[in-house]
């Protein structure tokens, strides 16, 4: 009997890319994101009787260590951000999440001690607190967009943790 092997791995990012991206994040929440300029991105798969399928994806920003504040806007580039992170639904509540959390999480500790920030849809709240994310103020109602982005909210993991110890298996 064979079993499945996951793992994470980081990609450039260029339009095969890109469009991997995309189609990922259409499968899972029904609208198209793009990784954003800047940005660079964690790519989750599964490899299973020799073939490799796309599971998982996250992108993100390392702060800029230029910068000495952090101003005053929540997603101001003085503190690390995470843009995008999608699973597919098959996949979700298997460790895919964790997997490429701790992929980003070992990237930024090389990096730097800055906070974390993002903004999470309502439904993967759940998620970012396991990770040790905490909601910052009152969520965000989106009036345009699909149902899963309705509310938004902003989380930030303080600099205080450093590494993610869900899963050794990358």
């Amino acid at each position: 009997m064979s079993h499945a092997h996951y793992y994470v791995k980081e990609e450039v990012r260029n339009a095969r890319n890109r469009r991997r991206f995309r189609q990922l994040a259409r499968e899972v929440c029904g609208e198209v994101f793009d990784i954003p300029e800047d940005n660079r991105v964690l790519f989750a798969y599964q490899k299973h009787h020799g073939k490799e399928t796309l599971i998982g994806e996250i992108s993100f920003q390392i702060a800029d260590e230029k910068l000495t504040s952090p101003g005053i806007t929540f997603d101001s580039e003085y503190f690390h951000q995470v843009t995008f992170m999608f699973v597919k639904y098959d996949f979700q509540g298997m460790g895919i999440g964790q997997r490429l959390f701790s992929k980003l999480m070992k990237i930024i500790g090389e990096k730097s001690v800055r906070p974390i920030r993002l903004q999470s849809a309502e439904k993967a709240v759940g998620f970012f607190e396991k990770m040790q994310f905490v909601c910052q103020g009152e969520p965000i109602e989106s009036l345009c967009g699909v149902n899963l982005f309705r509310f938004m909210y902003n989380m930030e993991r303080p600099s205080g943790y450093l590494t993610c110890d869900s899963t050794n298996d990358l």
